[in-house]
């Protein structure tokens, strides 16, 4: 009895070490690390207490990054051209003259929005899931969290770093 008890418990510590070691992500070496931490140090890209690179505070101090191309005199007259015709340049108010007098500017084109139904379904699942937010401000999976089932995320995800897909 002790024999089986004992070879359980070694079986188990096997196969949790296996699992672990299969879920493991080897990640950066230390060397690598090292290099990275070196190279964004002479650059400057490491901030420092005061919340600042030391390229941000002390820019004279270190190489410019090189940029793309930008765009010529002509081409940045034309897009504010452009953009005072259609009335997209924000005034001293904080506002655009289309915001201001939107009947003197053409209607903007929005992109195909969803049905009704598709509306009235995500809002159906969201009730069943008890994330709609009532009048106290929370949602019932908020106020009743034993009443809902624990949101737990993929197993395959949750270990990797791997962001989840959109939906």
């Amino acid at each position: 009895m002790k024999n089986a008890i004992s070879m359980i418990s070694v079986s188990a510590i096997a196969l949790t070490v296996a699992s672990s070691a299969a879920c493991a992500d080897p990640g950066k070496s230390r060397e690598q690390v090292q290099a990275e931490l070196a190279a964004a140090q002479k650059a400057g890209d490491v901030i420092g207490p005061s919340g600042f690179s030391p390229h941000k505070l002390f820019p004279s101090q270190y190489p410019t990054v090189a940029t793309g191309q930008g765009k010529t005199r002509e081409q940045v007259e034309a897009e504010l051209a452009a953009a005072q015709k259609a009335g997209d340049v924000i005034g001293p108010s904080g506002f655009s003259p289309r915001e201001l007098f939107p009947s003197q500017y053409p209607a903007v084109a929005t992109g195909q929005g969803k049905t009704r139904e598709q509306v009235e379904a995500e809002l159906a699942a969201a009730q069943k899931a008890g994330d709609v937010i009532g009048p106290s401000g929370f949602s019932p999976r908020e106020l009743f969290p034993g009443e809902y089932p624990a949101i737990q995320a993929p197993r395959s995800m949750a270990h990797t770093g791997t962001p989840y897909p959109a939906n």
